[in-house]
């Protein structure tokens, strides 16, 4: 998992965009309102799964 704030994500959104489809990593983006987590979208469809079954 990597944290970082929202200005590091802003300055480098490709980065880690790509850093989550391409090697399955989450990266939770810390402010002041709260956290907000990014996942691929295979691992988004493999939790809904689970979740359904």
């Amino acid at each position: 998992m990597t944290n970082i704030n929202i200005t590091n994500l802003r300055r480098n959104l490709f980065d880690y965009i790509n850093q989550a489809v391409e090697f399955n990593d989450v990266i939770n983006v810390n402010t002041k309102a709260g956290n907000a987590v990014i996942i691929s979208e295979a691992d988004y469809n493999g939790l809904m799964e689970t979740l359904y079954l």
